[in-house]
């Protein structure tokens, strides 16, 4: 497992079990402050971090991974993913992380192994 990969599995459990409302609000939020420096695209990059979100859900649900092998897998995935698209730098560090547990999560829940907190799923 990569350096990065293996960061984002131990950053990623601050925000497992959150729901995907909040997740989805701590991504904006890690990618507001990006922005602020200048280094995202002005023209949706929520959408596009949360198609990547689908895409690698896909991508690991298609490989049918252990359900304890998720984790590194997703987080895995998502540094192949950020260093594909040059986001693999310290700056996105945090949206990074909130992705990996966003797809450890979705995997997690599609394949019927629930998140790392089911109580903790807010509707």
């Amino acid at each position: 497992m990569s350096d990065l990969a293996t960061q984002l599995v131990e950053q990623a459990k601050e925000y497992q079990g959150k729901s995907q409302g909040e997740q989805e609000y701590l991504l904006a939020m890690a990618l507001a402050d990006i922005q602020s420096e200048g280094t995202v695209p002005d023209l949706g990059p929520r959408d596009f971090w949360i198609r990547a979100r689908d895409d690698l859900v896909r991508q690991i649900l298609h490989q049918r991974v252990a359900v304890q092998g998720v984790a590194g897998v997703a987080a895995q995935q998502v540094a192949m993913w950020a260093d594909s698209g040059d986001f693999s730098s310290v700056r996105f560090q945090i949206a990074l992380a909130i992705l990996t547990a966003m797809v450890t999560d979705a995997v997690l829940n599609a394949a019927g192994g629930g998140g790392s907190d089911e109580n903790n799923q807010s509707t």
